[in-house]
């Protein structure tokens, strides 16, 4: 998981693109989850703990499982909004290069 959250979108970009509100919702959500399972189970992210003193504990895997499922989430999001970001500025070239009348 990225440790450095993208700031919030502005009003204007909001109004522009409103599902930037649902993707910056859920990628604060994600860390969030991140955050808390590696408070219940550290071991998530310390690569030198052996497999053998990893709780074997059905939540611990499967906040392993989350932690996954979540980073692959995160990786769509942002691929998401680079797309987002890529047809604006598409968008903004096109206008420039309209002649004004």
């Amino acid at each position: 998981m990225k440790r450095s959250l993208t700031s919030l979108p502005t009003p204007e970009q909001i109004a522009a693109t409103p599902e930037l509100v649902v993707l910056h919702t859920l990628e604060h959500v994600l860390e969030l989850t991140f955050r808390t399972l590696v408070s219940i189970h550290p071991e998530l992210v310390d690569p030198e703990v052996p497999y053998w003193a990893i709780d074997p504990s059905p939540t611990r895997h499967l906040a392993h499982s989350l932690v996954r499922a979540a980073s692959q989430l995160e990786a769509q999001i942002e691929e998401y909004l680079a797309a987002l970001e890529h047809v604006r500025q598409t968008d903004l070239e096109r206008r420039e290069d309209d002649l004004p009348f």
